[in-house]
């Protein structure tokens, strides 16, 4: 029997949505504040220049992650702040649902304690290859100096990564056939992401 047999022989031990200290949780809620704080400071912007313009090159800079590294080291803490924003009201539901289906996953086989660091730890990772890749790829380096990021997605991506990694035969929907293997829906994941990204999705401004 493979872990994700164990797993599903132990839901008793599933963690309660309302249960204290539920990290996914935790990491929903502070997105969604992060997308209101952001949606009504846009929103008194607009109603004061009748524009967004002012509310892009004055307020999103302070919080999303630059690309330039001498911009990065004016705003150091945007390595941390731009994980848990989001500027789109759709990309946040979509991302909010990824993180939702894997991060209940690993929260109930790993624990509380697991879930935020590496939610953490990917998005800084995720934060040091999106300014490498803009100084190592010759196409990005004219854009360097608007090019930002924001948003779940890299933070998301190890959250998908590591729940794989820990339960690779892990099924969902488990009435359709025996289930669907977890590493399909990651490899799912990992392509609509990277997708997003070759068109101008909203990780990118």
């Amino acid at each position: 029997m493979g872990e994700s047999e164990r797993y599903i022989d132990r839901r008793v031990k599933k963690i309660a949505l309302g249960e204290d200290n539920n990290a996914l949780v935790a990491l929903i809620s502070i997105n969604a504040v992060g997308l209101v704080l952001l949606g009504l400071i846009r929103l008194i912007y607009i109603l004061i220049d009748s524009s967004s313009v002012a509310f892009s090159t004055q307020i999103l800079p302070w919080f999303v992650l630059p690309a330039k590294i001498s911009v990065l080291a004016r705003v150091p803490y945007t390595i941390l702040s731009y994980m848990f924003l989001h500027t789109q009201i759709i990309a946040a539901f979509t991302n909010m649902l990824w993180l939702w289906a894997f991060g209940s996953i690993l929260q109930d086989m790993a624990g509380n304690q697991k879930l935020f660091p590496i939610y953490i730890y990917g998005g800084i990772a995720g934060a040091f290859v999106f300014i490498a890749a803009n100084y190592a790829i010759p196409s990005l380096h004219p854009f360097i100096d608007s090019s930002s990021m924001v948003g779940a997605n890299a933070s998301i991506m190890a959250v998908a990564i590591a729940t794989t990694t820990l339960a690779p035969d892990y099924r969902i929907f488990r009435m359709l056939n025996g289930g669907i293997p977890i590493w399909i829906l990651t490899i799912l994941f990992v392509i609509i992401d990277f997708a997003g990204i070759g068109t101008g999705g909203p990780a990118f401004h």
